[in-house]
């Protein structure tokens, strides 16, 4: 068998090239996700193999000037995103806080949806990131280290 020459391999890629764009494209443009169609899942959460996995849990709680104390789901907090991508921003842009500090009309925005979910007035938003070790024998789950703790303040 003949292998392919180099037009042929240039062709191949330029092709590949304009698919992958074109698919870029639409999920910007019409789907309008965080993270394009063409993405691979990690693989650092899957079990080894006595059946232990290392897994960062995402707790959310809404303090009010009562001293109550309410667990808010991420999912609910961030709606309308769609939920494959609320926790990967949660961490990169509270918990990292990449591109700086959360600006007004974000903090503004989070505080409503948490004062609509609550019905109440919530003061403190805490957003707490636990590393466990998840047991997928005995479903249990033990902590590994100390949680990471970022609150925001109205």
């Amino acid at each position: 068998m003949r292998s392919p020459g180099p037009r042929t391999l240039l062709a191949i890629s330029v092709g590949l090239g304009v698919v992958l764009l074109a698919q870029g494209a639409v999920d910007v443009l019409v789907a309008r996700t965080i993270f394009p169609t063409v993405s691979m899942p990690g693989f650092d959460i899957a079990p080894d193999r006595d059946g232990r996995a290392a897994l960062t849990e995402l707790s959310v709680y809404a303090h009010t000037a009562d001293g109550s104390r309410t667990e808010v789901k991420p999912e609910d907090l961030m709606s309308p995103m769609m939920y494959s991508a609320v926790r990967a921003t949660l961490q990169r842009f509270v918990r990292y806080e990449e591109g700086g500090p959360l600006d007004d009309d974000t903090v503004r925005w989070l505080f409503a949806n948490a004062d609509a979910i609550t019905d109440s007035t919530v003061d403190e938003l805490e957003f707490v990131w636990q590393k466990d070790e998840f047991d997928i024998v005995t479903l249990t789950s033990t902590p590994l280290e100390e949680p990471e703790i970022v609150r925001i303040s109205r």
